[in-house]
């Protein structure tokens, strides 16, 4: 999951777009609750 991980700069925001879009719903579902940094990552972002 890219959120609050800065590893999307102005340059590559569209290629991260289009590789979120290409995952199917229960993929990105499972990417988020399988993350066990993501309240941290979530903090960092906002």
């Amino acid at each position: 999951m890219r959120v609050g991980q800065g590893s999307l700069s102005a340059k590559t925001f569209e290629h991260g777009l289009s590789e979120a879009e290409s995952l199917d719903i229960a993929e990105l579902v499972a990417m988020i609750v399988e993350n066990p940094d993501l309240h941290d990552q979530l903090v960092k972002a906002l």
